[in-house]
C-alpha cells in the first residue's frame, strides 16, 4: 500500500461577515505601536496626509450642509488615525463574485452576482 500523499487543503470561500470584519478592523484606531511601524518621517507624512483626505471625506460623503462640513470633519479627525489610513487611498475591493454551483441561504446559485465594495 501506498500513502495517497498530503491532503490537498479545501479553500472556504470568503463570507460577508469575513469583509464586515476586514473593514471594521481597518475602521478601527491605531495604536501607539502601530505608529512606531512608520519608520521615517516620509512614511508618518504619506499617513497624515491619507489621514486629512479620509476626513475631509467622510464629512462630505455625510450629506452635512456646506456650513457643517468643517465641524464635521473636526468630528472625524478626532476619532483618531485609523488602520485605514496606513494602506494610503488604495482602499477598493474590486468585487465579490459568487460562482455558480455555490450556495446562499442554503440554495445553490444559479447566475454569478458581482458585488463592488469601498473601504
Amino acid at each position: 500500500l501506498t500513502s495517497p500523499g498530503p491532503a490537498t487543503p479545501v479553500q472556504q470561500p470568503i463570507a460577508l461577515g469575513d469583509v464586515l470584519a476586514l473593514h471594521r478592523s481597518l475602521h478601527s484606531r491605531i495604536t501607539a505601536a502601530d505608529w512606531a511601524t512608520l519608520t521615517t518621517e516620509e512614511e508618518r507624512a504619506r499617513v497624515s496626509r491619507a489621514f486629512t483626505r479620509r476626513c475631509r471625506a467622510e464629512a462630505v460623503e455625510t450629506g452635512a450642509a456646506p456650513a457643517a462640513l468643517r465641524d464635521r470633519e473636526i468630528e472625524e479627525r478626532n476619532d483618531g488615525v485609523k488602520r485605514v489610513d496606513f494602506l494610503q487611498g488604495k482602499t477598493v475591493l474590486k468585487e465579490l463574485v459568487s460562482v455558480e454551483g455555490s450556495f446562499q441561504a442554503g440554495h445553490p446559485v444559479k447566475e454569478p452576482r458581482r458585488l463592488i465594495l469601498f473601504f
